[in-house]
């Protein structure tokens, strides 16, 4: 039996797999070499292969979730923008190769947006290799990309690197898990892997590419481990047959809720959203309700859906709840979440400036807009509202006032509407240590944002995995003051940030007296299992 080896990483999308060696490897189109024609016959070239790569994208979007349509929509959108592509033309009209000239533009576009500091500009650039790379296979008849495998299922992809598209090109069912030499926590590729609950691993060694092809591996992203020619507990493991992969991590069914309280008791389990299509599949007996819907996600085309759509949008979530509390939070945009023309131009570092409760300050018809459609939507069940990013007490304040006044207004013309309870984001340091001064009906720690300001290490940043749990004393105990305000002033709280969803942290959080999760629904089980433990342990 060949010995084991072991590599390390960083896991992008948590999770365990079990399966073989196969790797994605691609021709290089840059070195295929192409007669050219006349400058005519350059430029038919061209825009045919413009109109070849907008239709297979539009074909790939079809089936796709928002994300990844997202995703496919920035290189459609490119695609389709005189203005982006008038100085290829231009090349080709001075003499040059359709391909030289589309190759030439994209690699500069590329430069610009992987030099900016906005983490958003520069997921773009990952979008751009991939638009570049496919034209330029187009435009060369290259082959695509393309999996090197001794079998078809139950594979573990290991590459340097994957573009989205690549990605969502791949038959869900052959793929068990993804190791890549590049890759971040944040791109692209991880957010599609995390919304299809593909176990990913980023930042490996190099060495991962000289694995033998057909190699038994166990892909432990939950312990940022590759094991290959895995022996032990972990061949014992491996012997067993893989379990049945579920139509999506995001559905939770009524099976599955069968003695949901059993074990977690008084602790409850909401979900994290992004929109109303992720709970469609989703039984609320198997959950306590939303703990936070973020609504900046609904934005589509570069739009946001206006009043009455919202209206639509937060009805159908409160139907579907049964009466269960509904959590949803105010657009936060900002940071990596951008809006075309409602960021700032002077922010310096976009996560410390105008952003969340900030950006809804600067822009009062968007956000009042918001405030009507929650109003309008408050009657038909249990909702509450929080804004993101307060640090000072009179933004609260400022923010119950305004709410009041919208109902008011919808009062004043007959509209039904309500005043749900008005809670915060505790993300802000200084908000966290002066809670006793903020004015909530509840309080929901986001963590992510917390951990970044508390530790300054920005949890996209893979050379600094090293600080990954330095920040774990300073966050614990100033989870547990602010629970300790929260009780004396008896408050809610609960916790909406990502490591609710990882259970090795759940015993410190029940720890510090939280006893309300939001978590991914695809971590619910988990989430559930890890309580248990420690409800075991602790009796």
């Amino acid at each position: 039996m060949k010995p084991e080896t072991v590599f390390s990483g960083a896991a992008a999308s948590g999770g365990k797999a079990f399966g073989i060696a196969a790797f994605w490897g691609s021709s290089d189109s840059s070195i295929v070499e192409r007669a050219g024609g006349t400058e005519a016959q350059e430029r038919a070239l061209l825009a045919a292969n413009i109109q070849r790569a907008k239709h297979a994208l539009a074909t790939l979007a079809y089936a796709q979730d928002k994300d990844a349509k997202d995703i496919i929509g920035l290189q459609i959108a490119l695609l389709e923008d005189d203005t982006f592509l008038e100085p290829v033309f231009a090349r080709v009209k001075s003499g040059m190769k359709a391909d030289i000239a589309w190759e030439t533009h994209l690699d500069q576009e590329i430069d610009n947006y992987a030099g900016s500091e906005d983490r958003h500009f520069q997921s773009i650039a990952h979008d751009l290799v991939d638009l570049k790379k496919r034209m330029l296979r187009l435009i060369r008849e290259s082959p695509h990309s393309q999996w090197t495998s001794v079998q078809q299922t139950n594979l573990i992809l290991l590459a340097d690197d994957i573009s989205p598209s690549d990605l969502l090109s791949i038959d869900r069912a052959a793929l068990s898990g993804l190791a890549l030499i590049k890759g971040s926590l944040t791109n692209h590729v991880a957010v599609l892997a995390r919304g299809r609950g593909i176990p990913l691993i980023v930042g490996c060694p190099p060495a991962i590419l000289f694995i033998s092809n057909g190699s038994p591996i166990l892909l432990d992203a939950d312990n940022n481990i590759i094991a290959v020619n895995p022996d032990g507990n972990r061949q014992i493991n491996m012997s067993r047959p893989p379990s049945k992969k579920p139509a999506s991590p995001r559905i939770i069914h009524k099976a599955d809720a069968k003695g949901s309280h059993s074990e977690n008791r008084t602790v409850n389990i909401c979900l994290n959203i992004d929109g109303p299509e992720i709970i469609q599949n989703i039984d609320v007996s198997a959950v306590d309700g939303i703990g936070l819907f973020r609504t900046e996600f609904l934005i589509t085309d570069g739009q946001l859906p206006d009043e009455n759509e919202q209206f639509e949008i937060y009805r159908s979530v409160l139907d579907w709840s049964r009466g269960k509390q509904v959590v949803i939070r105010t657009f936060d945009f900002g940071g990596d979440k951008v809006i075309n023309g409602l960021i700032a131009d002077q922010n310096v570092n976009p996560f410390l400036g105008v952003r969340g409760y900030r950006l809804s300050r600067m822009y009062p018809d968007l956000f009042r807009g918001q405030l009507k459609a929650l109003a309008r939507a408050a009657p038909y069940g249990n909702l509450a509202v929080m804004i993101p990013m307060v640090t000072a007490p009179f933004e609260m304040s400022e923010f119950k006032s305004e709410f009041q006044d919208v109902v008011a207004e919808l009062g004043h013309q007959h509209i039904r509407c309500a005043l749900p309870k008005l809670g915060m984001m505790i993300e802000v340091p200084s908000a966290a240590l002066t809670l006793d001064r903020f004015d909530a009906d509840f309080y929901s720690i986001g963590s992510n944002d917390l951990i970044q300001y508390v530790s300054a290490v920005s949890r996209d940043t893979l050379q600094l995995d090293y600080l990954a749990d330095a920040w774990e004393p300073s966050i614990y105990r100033l989870l547990r003051e602010c629970v300790s305000v929260a009780s004396a002033k008896n408050v809610p709280i609960s916790i909406c940030g990502e490591i609710a969803s990882l259970p090795k942290h759940i015993p410190n959080l029940l720890d510090c007296g939280i006893r309300s999760l939001s978590v991914s629904p695809g971590q619910v089980e988990v989430v559930r299992h890890a309580i248990g433990q420690w409800h075991r342990r602790s009796t």
